[in-house]
């Protein structure tokens, strides 16, 4: 009894050092993992907890079966495999603390296991080193609660008051902040907004100033957005996005003037009692012209079961992550809190309003998966509620969600004239991963190195890259969507003239090959830092261009100067409707862990963006060929000319002697379109007798509706494609895969076979 006690105890400690510690130490940094799950201080300590103790739970029953089925021998031998699968963790996270060549971690991590099961089996004074550390799982997470950044959300601290405005006629303040959306994706070829392409965004333009030389001050939203909020750079002081280290914000600029309608995503800046939209100050003054749908006001959120199942999960992709070294970014999609929300599976209704401004109700029961155009909010495309109830309810739910999301905030908007409503959503979209074509759609996605990207930079593989922008534009051209939904909600209620409105992105995004997809460098700078910024002030009738070096500090002082408050804290913003100012300096929040496991070290850098503009407006002639229709996103590809071509139409020859090998998650030959009305549009799989550098045409039901570039990929070649999901509507509709050939000048098709 003695020796399995001990076993137990030592193997339970050194699981704290090996598995516990680290994960503690990458969540404890990272508290909006935790607001993103909606997770209550309860949950937090009970994670925290669970976590700790998790190793001696799995010791405990790990040994206890193996002394049932083997007596002593086989408790021996239990703790023997235990100490050297443990030692051999520790010794992966100490070798990537010192090189990030995979073969060296892994030659690393075996002497350490090694040594450890020698010393186990041989030394005394290792077991009685381990039965003193038997107390480091409670330290572990008291630590965790007292002393890191996720502890805030435990502890807390009393919110700031609200500033108390003077009596005058305000009208209402709009702010939609948009993820990760490089600026330059609303162009066309000559540095405009592409009006086919994107009509909502257009039509803001047009009512807007737009700063199309606006510029970020961070790559991560965590950091990003609360300077969007307080008007203040990001510092190494205030590194968690709530409230407490960030009390001075538009929230508590507004809180005492004004009604809220906030739906916050990965941060919890909004402290206020009237964050939440049952508060009775947050009610209309008179009968709203059009009925708003129920909730808190804060976006759909999770029960406390569904949270922590959440963040246990997380658990173990990150400590998968730690392990393989090959999971960077499955980590950053789990912490960053992604294109995810959960919702209430005891909601039962949303209401929402279509582009002629009339309510619709929609049960959110349906499972029609209908988010189109003929979808149920008429033709804003979005969609109330998630395509499939059940799927919503569960830890990782489906992306529609999202939507749904927003257009419960957008229905949350009222046409009180009495009292004004401050409305503010930070919509993740069109956020990574891409999930949704132009009409909301949903296909499933596949994240991996076949694909183009890793570790938080994209690979040099044209093909793939361009592939990737192709799904981005689509999502794009969702979030123009939203655009329009909301100047229509705004026009419905006869509240646009008099409402001050922001349309911002936090951050942007590399799109471009071999650059990094957040990280700034000169290369990759203009996609990173440039963001779309549109500001409407109230009784605005004409559109203008405004190319002064714009900063999104500078969101709330142009709000204060557009409602006549003054800031009662200082900030770095400056007003932009005010005289052009010199700037002296651009902060920039950059990552400096480059394997991802620590996510809230971060540096500021200075960077120069004087020429952000001219690399801006260079031409892109390549986007010239881009259109409306359903291929608008694919005429980036090779070979545009051929996108609706029937097959029948160009030369055949003969097959070729060449296959391809699909990924289990890719579409293949055959069409497939699930329950919840989702459908595989992503291809990836290695081809066989094709040369790096050739293009692949993708026929559906007999017509190409894809083409895309073979990239290297190690000795081989490998095909990344993306399909319209709009002629992907029925199951088992044939598609066909060919290599576009030229001869003498002309085009020919030459078939390939699947594997």
């Amino acid at each position: 009894m003695t020796t399995f006690r001990w076993t137990a105890i030592e193997l339970g400690a050194l699981g704290s050092i090996a598995v516990s510690q680290p994960l503690l130490d990458v969540f404890g940094e990272s508290p909006e993992v935790f607001v993103e799950a909606g997770a209550s201080s309860r949950d937090i300590v009970l994670f925290a907890a669970l976590v700790a103790i998790g190793p001696l739970i799995a010791a405990i029953v790990f040994t206890g079966m193996a002394r049932a089925l083997a007596g002593t021998r086989g408790l021996a031998v239990a703790g023997a495999i235990g100490a050297l699968g443990l030692f051999g963790v520790a010794g992966i996270h100490l070798a990537r603390q010192l090189t990030d060549v995979g073969i060296t971690v892994v030659v690393l991590a075996s002497i350490a296991a090694t040594l450890g099961l020698i010393g186990w089996r041989y030394t005394l004074w290792l077991h009685t080193w381990l039965r003193f550390l038997a107390p480091a799982p409670l330290l572990f997470a008291a630590m965790f609660v007292i002393a890191s950044p996720s502890g805030e959300l435990v502890i807390g601290n009393d919110a700031a008051p609200p500033v108390e405005l003077a009596p005058a006629e305000r009208g209402p303040v709009v702010v939609l902040v948009l993820d990760e959306f490089p600026v330059r994706s609303l162009f066309d070829e000559r540095g405009e907004i592409d009006a086919g392409r994107y009509p909502g965004f257009a039509r803001l333009a047009a009512e807007s100033t737009w700063y199309r030389n606006a510029t970020a001050v961070g790559s991560h939203t965590e950091y990003a957005l609360p300077a969007i909020l307080t008007g203040r750079y990001p510092t190494t002081d205030a590194v968690a996005p709530l409230a407490e280290d960030h009390p001075d914000s538009i929230f508590r600029l507004l809180g005492a003037g004004y009604r809220f309608n906030v739906s916050e995503e990965i941060t919890r800046l909004c402290a206020l009692d009237r964050c939440r939209r049952e508060h009775p100050d947050n009610r209309p003054t008179e009968a709203p012209r059009n009925e708003v749908g129920e909730g808190d006001g804060t976006g759909p959120t999770p029960n406390a079961e569904s949270a922590l199942r959440s963040l246990i999960a997380d658990a173990g992709v990150v400590f998968r992550a730690q392990v393989t070294g090959s999971g960077e970014q499955a980590i950053e999609d789990r912490l960053i809190g992604s294109e995810t929300v959960k919702v209430d599976a005891d909601a039962t209704s949303t209401s929402t309003t279509d582009t002629t401004g009339t309510t619709s109700t929609t049960d959110t029961t349906d499972t029609t998966g209908t988010t189109g155009t003929t979808g149920t909010t008429g033709t804003t495309g979005l969609s109330p509620s998630p395509t499939n109830r059940s799927e919503a309810a569960s830890d990782r739910p489906d992306y529609t969600v999202q939507p749904a999301r927003f257009a419960t905030w957008l229905a949350g908007i009222d046409g009180d004239t009495e009292s004004p409503q401050f409305s503010f959503v930070h919509a993740l979209i069109p956020h990574r991963p891409w999930r949704l074509d132009a009409e909301g759609r949903q296909y499933p996605t596949i994240e991996n190195e076949t694909v183009g990207m890793a570790r938080f930079a994209w690979l040099d593989r044209p093909g793939a890259v361009t592939t990737q922008r192709q799904r981005h534009f689509e999502m794009v051209r969702y979030a123009d969507s939203l655009i329009s939904a909301l100047l229509d909600r705004l026009v419905a209620l006869d509240i646009l003239e008099t409402a001050t409105v922001v349309v911002v992105a936090d951050h942007g995004l590399g799109l471009d090959p071999a650059v990094p997809l957040r990280r700034y460098t000169p290369a990759a700078g203009t996609d990173i830092v440039g963001v779309p910024l549109f500001i409407r002030s109230p009784n605005s009738t004409t559109g203008t261009i405004d190319d002064r070096p714009a900063q999104t500090v500078d969101v709330v002082p142009t709000i204060a100067r557009a409602i006549d408050v003054e800031l009662p804290w200082p900030v770095e913003g400056i007003d932009l409707s005010g005289p052009e100012r010199a700037r002296t300096r651009h902060p920039f929040e950059i990552k400096t862990d480059p394997d991802g496991t620590r996510r809230r070290e971060f540096q500021l850098l200075d960077i120069d963006v004087s020429d952000h503009l001219t690399a801006l407006l260079r031409p892109r002639p390549e986007l010239a060929a881009l259109g409306t229709d359903d291929f608008a996103s694919w005429r980036i590809g090779p070979e545009p000319a051929l996108l609706g071509t029937a097959v029948d139409a160009i030369p055949l020859g003969p097959a070729l002697d060449a296959t391809i090998a699909f990924d289990p998650e890719s579409l293949g030959t055959r069409s497939t379109v699930a329950d919840d009305g989702s459908t595989l549009a992503m291809v990836v799989g290695r081809l066989e007798g094709v040369s790096p550098g050739a293009t692949v045409a993708i026929a559906v039901d007999g017509v190409i509706v894809s083409t895309a570039t073979a990239d290297r990929v190690d000795d081989g070649s490998w095909l990344s494609a993306f399909v319209p999901p709009s002629r992907l509507t029925r199951s088992d509709l044939e598609v066909r895969y060919f290599v576009v050939e030229t001869t003498d000048g002309r085009l020919r098709l030459r078939a390939l076979t699947a594997a």
